[in-house]
């Protein structure tokens, strides 16, 4: 059993039904596509670097084809639909499974981390019900990846964290 099998394990202990051989694809280097029946899902990361050049992951999912998305005439400008597009892809889509669909999320969260060390992750969520999902993410299952501690600082400029802002340092 190698090291991430391990880790896979621990996580399994906190009932996530993570999945080490998740099928997903990447595509555009830090993007990641994974399908739940007909829905098709991106998890991305962007990374940016604290003045001392630590990397910084910044971790974001959504729904690429909800079947509640909205219709351009239903808008009168482009970027109310834009606006509109963006609010159908994130958040509670009220689609499926959260469960499910979250547990993927973290069974190729987990592989990224655990391949890419980042020194810092960032998560955001905008909804309460998102929140407890990430900070049970982030207590129970990140911290088993190397070694992760909850700051709350945000480490590019040393603001307080904001409630909804989850950041995780490398100890």
């Amino acid at each position: 059993m190698n090291e991430l099998d391990e880790i896979y394990d621990q996580i399994k202990k906190e009932g996530i039904n993570i999945d080490p051989d998740i099928d997903y694809e990447t595509l555009a280097g830090s993007t990641f596509e994974f399908k739940d029946g007909n829905k098709i899902y991106h998890l991305e990361y962007t990374v940016s670097l604290t003045d001392d050049q630590k990397r910084i992951f910044d971790f974001k999912f959504k729904l690429m084809n909800n079947p509640k998305m909205p219709k351009r005439i239903n808008f009168k400008t482009d970027q109310q639909f834009q606006i509109a597009l963006k609010k159908s892809q994130i958040g509670i889509t009220g689609t499926g499974n959260a469960k499910k669909i979250f547990d993927k999320v973290i069974s190729v969260t987990v592989k990224i981390v655990y391949e890419k060390k980042p020194e810092y992750i960032n998560f955001q969520a905008d909804e309460e019900n998102r929140q407890k999902l990430y900070k049970f993410l982030i207590k129970d299952v990140i911290k088993k990846i190397d070694g992760y501690k909850l700051i709350n600082v945000n480490p590019l400029n040393n603001d307080k964290v904001v409630d909804g802002d989850f950041w995780l340092e490398k100890i």
